[in-house]
């Protein structure tokens, strides 16, 4: 345990947020003397009532137009920011988490008065965007980048992907990501599984989720029996919907929005494939929650994949996210001959190196620096 007040703050989080943030939650449950928390939306259900943590939540709408969308961007910024001046004399560290590398007004009103930020990188997407919006998003993150104490990454491969080698003196390796091997585990056996591949996560341009949705009119041509499914929800959720109806292929593909977490074991159980076609990431949970599950995955070579998935040793990966590209190794992986020996190493690694105490140990390590 270190003897700190550490307090937690995120921008509000959608459901997609609510996982990785419960497990941070988790960690420094153990490593704090008192936890706070500091987050809004999805989290105000979850961790209002928690009893381990000391919580203040807000609500932020996005807006419609660009105009409201920064009105209401500065205005959450804003609330943050006299929830942490306000509790100042109680916090020794602050970890800035999820949408952590966009508040700028926060993380600088805490180091005007000499207090210790971290920034937990769960994810670079503003790097990724378009528009206008982002683009801003993009250059105050860099200003944040130079003014924070410490940069938490999942990955050394990150630093380079991510164009964060002037602040290598600065990071830290140290992941969030455990699992319950009690809860995710192999159900149902590989070969018995139906012809289903999934796809868990954002429906969201950077997720890479529309490469995969044009992939499977492609794939379908010769392999009528095999069926998709889209779990999750987002901003492209009516698109996905209506390409699905033009292109004839409701009676191959569904999407069923968010699904609760305790029922993940039972779908990932169900799948003969897990396809991450995202064109960023950090480290995906559902990653690890499918190969412990036994189902292989088929991902793109981004973030800190590449570290757990090793091409036919692990998992299986793209050299790049196109449609063509994934309506191949969709085939290829599915025409594998040794996918028992893939199956068994990935859980093998998973046990390995992502246990509860495992997390705890590296952050631990991290604080004591």
């Amino acid at each position: 345990m270190v003897d700190k007040n550490i307090c937690i703050v995120t921008f509000p989080v959608g459901k997609s947020g609510l996982i990785p943030l419960s497990q941070l939650v988790d960690i420094f449950y153990n490593l704090s003397a008192e936890l706070y928390l500091v987050s809004g939306n999805e989290s105000i259900d979850v961790f209002e009532t928690d009893s381990r943590v000391h919580f203040n939540g807000i609500f932020h709408h996005m807006g419609n137009t660009s105009l409201h969308r920064l009105y209401n961007y500065i205005l959450a910024q804003i609330k943050i920011t006299c929830i942490l001046i306000k509790m100042r004399k109680k916090i020794d560290y602050y970890i800035f988490f999820i949408g952590g590398e966009s508040l700028i007004l926060p993380i600088l009103s805490l180091k005007l008065v000499n207090k210790n930020v971290a920034l937990a990188m769960a994810g670079y997407t503003t790097k990724y965007s378009s528009g206008i919006y982002s683009r801003v998003l993009y250059l105050l993150s860099n200003v944040i980048f130079k003014i924070v104490d410490k940069l938490i990454l999942y990955s050394p491969n990150l630093i380079h992907q991510w164009n964060l080698e002037k602040y290598d003196g600065k990071v830290s390796i140290a992941s969030n990501h455990f699992l319950n091997f009690e809860q995710f585990k192999i159900i149902n056996k590989y070969t018995e599984r139906s012809n289903l591949i999934g796809y868990v996560g954002r429906l969201s341009d950077e997720k890479g989720v529309m490469n995969l949705l044009k992939a499977i009119p492609l794939f379908l041509d010769g392999n009528k029996d095999t069926e998709f499914v889209l779990v999750g929800d987002g901003p492209m959720h009516y698109e996905i919907e209506r390409f699905i109806v033009q292109n004839n292929i409701t009676e191959n593909v569904r999407v069923t929005g968010w699904i609760p977490h305790s029922e993940l074991q039972h779908l990932l159980n169900s799948f003969k494939l897990l396809v991450i076609p995202s064109y960023t990431e950090g480290l995906p949970n559902i990653m690890l929650e499918s190969m412990s599950c036994g189902t292989p995955v088929l991902s793109t070579s981004v973030g800190s994949i590449p570290d757990f998935i090793e091409d036919e040793k692990t998992g299986f990966i793209m050299d790049q996210n196109s449609p063509e590209s994934i309506a191949y190794n969709i085939k290829r992986v599915l025409r594998y001959q040794d996918l028992d020996v893939i199956i068994n190493n990935a859980k093998n690694l998973v046990n390995c190196n992502f246990s509860y105490e495992a997390a705890v140990k590296k952050y631990e390590q991290m604080l004591k620096k």
